[in-house]
């Protein structure tokens, strides 16, 4: 803590709820003293749309919290901190556990070591239920704790076995969970890099990893995550391969396996990874066009989202893809706009806490929904933003596509003076890379070859009409 950065406290507060503001207010209230330095401190901050320090020491000039200035700093974060603490208490099952633990904790000092046995029991089963295995193993050593403290040494004796015997069965668990999310994690990383693989080199590489022995049946998966993990890691291949309808399938296995659990079983990671299965089968029922199964899948997508508000902020914006996808696809442009400024909307109001890469996937394919319907002009808006907020290093195929895109926009639009421009701008970008595939040699020749030789307007777009067709 005594490293805090300057803006850290800034950011700290930017990212509060309404809700948790007013608890922390509450909270202020009611466990401090110097509660009037803190409230002060924290509504001065909260009303910079920057951090400016020289500007907050302007605005606190006559206040009492600029005595000690750092240690009130200081002294806020941890605050916050703790009323996040008391405002989240007891609303995951990994809150409540470690809340347990604590409990336990207590009471074994206090030598009410039956009480803090109800309490383990009743908790290594939560934990082994909700594949909270690391929480489980704690319970688990407390469990030995307490049983030394029995005199029975033939029954402590018979106990303790049990008790190996669970941890170690934890222990293999928790090891296949991560082994096969190494597996998943590697697959998934391959295929953002080359989201259609191209070449035999890529090719080769991919299906390397998908050799994993923990892929080779699915039984090797001994939890509802590894299961997550085994089928996510066959979907991601067979998006990077091209097979769709695969892809689609092995979402498909992995919502029936999560739906075979009660929603009240699920930690709140497997909530996350239900929400990610169904976020993924909106866009493949999309994208396939199975409009039976694509209406149940948003309807569940919904309905989750209304019980699990949090959980949305986390998948946004992807859950919003299939249905823009589905609206572009209708060929209907108020429809398509429509939904677009929905997303737009919710976008505006999380302002900088969406993961850039998933943005730049959702504006490439707004534009080209736009395109479809021969929109030209929204088509242009959504480009922009690809290649004016895109980076090349997590999703360099789409970057490349938004160039070409942008070129052929221009062309329609009929903005000849443009064009020249950024065809010569695309041309110098593709020199640099180190792989050219057979859609860039196209381009390439036809800029190099054919543009060169140009000397008027009809030239020129008698040379777009062909490339167009090429």
């Amino acid at each position: 803590m005594s490293n805090l950065k300057n803006d850290s406290l800034f950011d700290l507060i930017k990212s509060l709820t309404s809700s948790e503001k007013r608890y922390f207010k509450i909270y202020v209230s009611n466990n401090t003293s110097s509660k009037s330095n803190s409230v002060t401190l924290f509504n001065a901050i909260e009303m910079q749309k920057a951090y400016n320090e020289a500007e907050l020491l302007k605005t606190l000039v006559d206040k009492r919290v600029l005595k000690n200035f750092r240690y009130n700093k200081h002294y806020l974060f941890k605050l916050i901190l703790k009323s996040l603490h008391a405002y989240h208490s007891g609303k995951s099952e990994e809150e409540r556990l470690r809340e347990q633990l604590h409990y336990i904790e207590i009471l074994f000092d206090k030598s009410m070591y039956n009480l803090c046995e109800k309490i383990v029991n009743s908790a290594v089963k939560n934990a082994e239920e909700k594949e909270l295995f690391f929480f489980m193993n704690q319970f688990l050593n407390w469990k030995t704790k307490l049983l030394y403290i029995k005199q029975n040494t033939l029954q402590v004796k018979k106990e303790l076995e049990q008790i190996i015997k669970q941890q170690t069965n934890a222990f293999e668990k928790e090891k296949n969970i991560l082994l096969l999310g190494s597996v998943y994690e590697s697959i998934r990383i391959k295929s953002v890099q080359n989201f259609s693989v191209r070449d035999k080199k890529e090719t080769e590489s991919i299906n390397k990893m998908m050799q994993s022995p923990f892929l080779k049946n699915v039984k090797k998966a001994t939890t509802l995550k590894s299961k997550y993990y085994y089928y996510s890691s066959y979907r991601m291949y067979y998006l990077s391969v091209g097979e769709l309808k695969n892809a689609y399938n092995s979402s498909q296995k992995l919502l029936m396996i999560f739906e075979e659990k009660p929603r009240q079983t699920y930690s709140k990671e497997h909530l996350l990874l239900y929400a990610n299965v169904l976020v993924y089968l909106s866009l493949e029922t999309a994208w396939l066009k199975i409009n039976h199964n694509t209406d149940l899948v948003f309807k569940k997508l919904n309905t989750f989202f209304i019980e699990y508000p949090e959980i949305e902020k986390i998948t946004f914006p992807l859950n919003y893809l299939g249905q823009i996808i589905i609206a572009g696809l209708s060929g209907d442009f108020n429809k398509l706009s429509h939904t677009v400024d929905q997303y737009e909307g919710k976008l505006n109001s999380y302002q900088d806490k969406v993961d850039k890469e998933r943005t730049f996937v959702i504006h490439f394919n707004i534009a080209c929904l736009y395109m479809s319907i021969h929109n030209y002009k929204h088509a242009l808006k959504w480009i922009n933003k690809v290649l004016n907020e895109g980076s090349v290093n997590f999703r360099e195929d789409l970057y490349i596509s938004a160039q070409f895109i942008n070129m052929i926009i221009h062309y329609e639009l009929e903005n000849y003076d443009l064009l020249e421009s950024q065809t010569r701008s695309t041309y110098r970008y593709l020199l640099k890379r180190k792989r050219l595939y057979k859609f860039e040699e196209t381009v390439l020749y036809f800029i190099k070859s054919k543009l060169s030789k140009v000397t008027n307007y009809i030239e020129l777009m008698e040379a777009f009409k062909d490339l167009k067709k090429q």
